[in-house]
């Protein structure tokens, strides 16, 4: 498919997800800051006429009053301008990480208006050491690392990360500035990534921290009338967590960190010349997120936009696929940002009913995977054991040999049952409990008689005792339904991962063909050419040996030419002597 055909998006809930996965929505959060300065002194006049105010009945909903109408908007959690840096990590940061330390892929990002808090919330101020003030991002380092340290786990980790930035919807690799105009990829193994992007090794926050502050000084800023320092790009800083186990299982988990460019209006911002073909860029990508938020909104929809920006292709996965993502939109409590502020509680609204479906990236080993299924295997048998048991119990108590006095014989006793994982164990029963020998609360014989047609329910024909062992076998038989389904999930899984590395097997061994093909054309082609140089060594061998028959006979001429020489000599000096 070449970039410019429109692709068939498969819904982001699949019609029959793995029994490893799990649907999760969106979660979406609202961040109010204090008014500036500006903001106090020009919104003085909305405010006195009422036409825009803010309200927060409680910690997940804000009320907007506007034009005299009240507007509800519940969210996961909504922050009032009092709200601190501490309390933003903790409510909207601090599972999404955890998520990631389990082998899930997670995306924080934020979105609103320029100037509404954004770098802020995500980052922290400028140049501050100061701790209340950090951001989303310098908590989340510190706190990935003092999870690994506090680990009990026998766990290797592998920390990368990756820092690049959309700017004029052009990826640049912010590690790595030289590294201009990169393309945008997708493929089974890895999703969507960004082909040739920088990934560091990292051992500590600190060594995020300064890769942060390198990238930073090749990011695009410019002042606007709205903020001191407007980022002209949207940023997303990339951490690639990797878990080895001492059994060879590898888990992955990646932690995406989205530092969105604000809309703007550039009445407000005041942009002109190449300020404001930013904003345009910036508008659009914007714009291009929206609509696919609205697609994946409608249920007829069978077509996402994602292609129609670098922004929406990056965020593909995190909008509809493998990815627990958290929305912050962070809003001016302004009566002068009203209508943007509106727009933007509306965008967290309509994202806020995205569903994605997640599951742990985990790759067992072939060890691992063994004892998986001696586990289960050796599970099953004893269920299936016990359900036969108590089969026969059953069986011998509704037979003629069954004495109520004399009871059950040992032989058919019956051990405990196996405690499976996740299964409450049903009601404990004594196969032996005898009753008293008077009549039943019911009022029936406890002994067995054969039913007849008109007796519909059938508990007067059976004794308590029997009662309760049948409810057992109910019980029994749920239990060993559900030990049946787990191992089918727990197979499942195996053969899938089993399946991806014969895969992987299969891509290996077709470049080893390709490989043994290109040195057998190399090895074909040599001795084409030593067979060419033999020959044309024989055919120089052959003319030296012809040159040197022709000097052989040159020579022979020569000294007949000498004879004959010396002859006439001869000759012409007996006829002068004559003379």
């Amino acid at each position: 498919i070449t970039h410019h055909h429109r692709t068939h998006h498969p819904p982001c809930v699949p019609d029959r997800p793995s029994p490893s996965m799990s649907s999760v929505s969106v979660r979406v959060m609202a961040r109010f800051r204090p008014m500036n300065a500006k903001e106090k002194e020009e919104g003085v006049a909305l405010a006195a006429s009422n036409t825009f105010a803010l309200t927060f009945p409680n910690s997940a909903t804000v009320a907007v009053t506007s034009q005299g109408t009240v507007i509800p908007f519940a969210f996961d959690r909504v922050f009032d301008p009092q709200a601190t840096q501490v309390e933003i990590f903790k409510a909207a940061a601090l599972q999404t990480v955890q998520d990631v330390l389990e082998g899930y892929n997670g995306t924080i990002f934020a979105f609103g208006q320029t100037g509404s808090g954004k770098t802020y919330t995500m980052f922290g101020p400028e140049n501050n050491t100061e701790e209340e003030h950090w951001g989303i991002i310098p908590r989340t380092t510190i706190h990935i690392f003092n999870a690994i340290n506090d680990t009990s786990q026998d766990t290797e980790y592998t920390i990368k990360c990756s820092f690049l930035e959309i700017y004029m919807e052009v990826i640049k690799d912010l590690l790595n500035p030289n590294n201009k105009n990169l393309k945008i990829r997708e493929s089974k193994t890895h999703g969507v990534y960004v082909e040739g992007l920088t990934s560091e090794f990292v051992g500590s926050a600190q060594d995020i921290s300064d890769l942060i502050a390198l990238g930073e000084q090749s990011r695009a800023v410019s002042r606007t009338n709205m903020n001191s320092r407007s980022s002209r790009s949207h940023s997303l800083l990339v951490l690639a967590i990797e878990q080895k186990s001492v059994e060879g299982g590898i888990k992955r988990g990646s932690l995406n960190l989205v530092d969105l460019a604000g809309s703007e209006k550039v009445g407000k911002t005041g942009a002109e010349g190449q300020t404001l073909e930013e904003a345009k860029k910036i508008n659009q990508s914007l714009s291009a997120l929206g609509n696919c938020i609205h697609a994946l909104t409608e249920s007829k929809r069978d077509h996402i936009p994602f292609r129609d920006s670098k922004l929406t292709r990056l965020l593909q996965e995190s909008l509809c696929g493998n990815t627990k993502t958290t929305l912050m939109v962070t809003c001016s409590p302004s009566a002068i940002h009203a209508e943007e502020t509106l727009s933007s509680l509306k965008f967290g609204a309509r994202a806020k009913t995205i569903k994605n479906t997640v599951k742990v990236n985990l790759q067992k080993s072939a060890a691992e995977l063994q004892i998986i299924v001696d586990r289960l295997t050796k599970e099953l048998a004893n269920v299936r054991n016990y359900v036969t048991t108590m089969e026969r119990i059953v069986a011998y108590m509704k037979s003629d040999k069954y004495d109520k006095e004399k009871g059950i014989p040992p032989e058919l006793m019956v051990t405990a049952p196996p405690v499976l994982e996740e299964v409450k164990p049903a009601r404990k029963v004594d196969p032996l409990r005898i009753s008293d020998g008077g009549e039943s609360s019911r009022g029936a014989s406890p002994e067995f008689s054969p039913r007849s047609e008109d007796d519909v329910n059938g508990d007067i024909f059976r004794s308590p005792d029997a009662i309760e062992l049948e409810v057992a076998i109910e019980q029994l038989n749920e239990r060993h339904t559900q030990a049946l389904e787990k191992l089918r999930e727990d197979l499942a899984d195996a053969l899938q991962q089993l399946e991806d590395s014969g895969s992987q097997m299969t891509k290996l061994k077709s470049g080893m063909a390709l490989v043994q093909a290109r040195l057998d054309y190399t090895n074909t082609e040599a001795k084409e050419q030593a067979y060419t140089a033999a020959s044309e060594i024989q055919r120089l061998k052959l003319e030296l040996k012809n040159k040197d028959s022709s000097v052989g006979g040159f020579a022979v001429h020569l000294s007949e030419f000498a004879l004959l020489k010396r002859h006439v000599s001869a000759y012409l000096s007996r006829r002068n002597t004559a003379l």
